[in-house]
């Protein structure tokens, strides 16, 4: 049998049996990964039986469906905003979501503050810019976050819940409340 007409196969002279064998394993690995965008975009919860998804898979099931953050081990930050900048209940779902996660949160909507244990003071602030009523959800609001809200509206003194209320908040609820 003759190869008339067909051209031979380019052979790299450099190319060694690893560097080949190297070559074929992350064109599996290629394919692979165009498999599993393609099943995530048909079913993104089948995230959920894949082992240590890459950053890229994550997104692209949260991108899908918000509530996919909670089928994910360990989420990464991207994907945790991703899914609070969709809906802010999706802070319910991450373990220990950074400050940068939390304050997305509650931008989206204050009351995500209830679900974040021990908020900083910077997102308790990000809470009470949305809405003075937030401070009521924050078990002890520091006394900068006090300040501020009593700060825009005296009245909203009502709503701090603190163990260790400033002076002024104490003063305030005294007089004018009691």
């Amino acid at each position: 049998m003759s190869n008339k007409g067909a051209f031979p196969k380019k052979i790299d002279v450099n190319e060694t049996p690893e560097s080949a064998k190297l070559s074929r394993i992350n064109q599996i690995k290629l394919e692979q990964s165009k498999f599993i965008f393609e099943a995530l975009k048909w079913n993104p919860s089948l995230i959920r039986y894949i082992e240590n998804p890459s950053e890229d898979v994550q997104l692209a099931a949260v991108e899908q469906d918000w509530n996919i953050i909670q089928y994910i081990e360990n989420p990464c930050e991207e994907a945790q905003i991703t899914a609070v900048k969709q809906d802010w209940r999706a802070i319910e779902y991450i373990r220990n979501p950074s400050e940068a996660v939390q304050i997305a949160a509650v931008q989206q909507n204050w009351r995500a503050i209830k679900y974040i244990e021990n908020p900083s003071e910077k997102v308790q602030l990000a809470a009470v810019k949305k809405t003075l009523r937030a401070i009521e959800c924050i078990k002890n609001p520091s006394k900068k976050v006090q300040l501020a809200v009593i700060m825009r509206n005296y009245e909203a003194a009502r709503y701090v819940r603190s163990d260790n209320p400033i002076p002024l908040v104490k003063l305030i609820k005294q007089v004018i409340f009691w």
